[in-house]
């Protein structure tokens, strides 16, 4: 019913799914690792009655929804890189000030 809708949807529901779809997969483990595993493939929401959503009938649709997933993809990507880049930094950091010990070949302790 149009009646229930917001004035200004048009321009809110873009933002809104965002942030639904960004609290999904960054709050789930389960979904996240689902979303990367789809690795670079194009992503569309296969709806054929939505065409500002999805493919559409005609597969000629906006797909929003596919694009928005393909975003979130990409970021969760590039934080999984960084956070994989501290953790080594951190390793060899402990690796490198850690105390000599008796397994080092080194018996001058």
């Amino acid at each position: 019913r149009p009646d229930l809708v917001y004035q200004d949807w048009t321009t809110r529901k873009v933002p809104v799914m965002e942030a639904a779809i960004r609290a999904k997969f960054t709050q789930h483990n389960a979904p996240r690792r689902a979303l990367l595993n789809t690795g670079r493939r194009r992503l569309v929401e296969d709806s054929v009655v939505d065409s500002y959503w999805g493919g559409g009938r005609d597969r000629g649709g906006l797909n929003h929804l596919g694009r928005l997933l393909m975003e979130l993809r990409e970021e969760l990507r590039m934080q999984e890189s960084v956070q994989r880049a501290d953790v080594l930094r951190v390793a060899a950091s402990l690796e490198r000030d850690r105390a000599p010990s008796w397994e080092d070949g080194r018996n001058d302790l």
